[in-house]
């Protein structure tokens, strides 16, 4: 489970930025993914967040277990 304590874990806050960078670059194939579209994973290798930047709008969508949309919790712990 994502909680915003998780989310300011060094590691994960890390894996974030890398996903966010390397989406953003449309490189996702490099986290997993595709295009810009990352995956992060915990330390067991499963996938805990999806990272997507949708150029046609200009932003990021984050989506946590179950298909949750926890942009805003991300971008706070992340840039705060």
């Amino acid at each position: 489970m994502i909680t915003t304590t998780s989310l300011k874990h060094p590691v994960i806050r890390e894996k974030l930025m890398q996903a966010m960078d390397l989406a953003l670059q449309g490189r996702g194939e490099e986290m997993n993914g595709h295009g810009n579209r990352c995956y992060v994973q915990n330390r067991k290798g499963r996938n805990v967040m999806r990272v997507n930047w949708i150029e046609s709008e200009k932003d990021w969508i984050v989506y946590g277990s179950e298909s949750r949309n926890i942009t805003d919790a991300v971008l706070t712990a992340v840039f705060l």
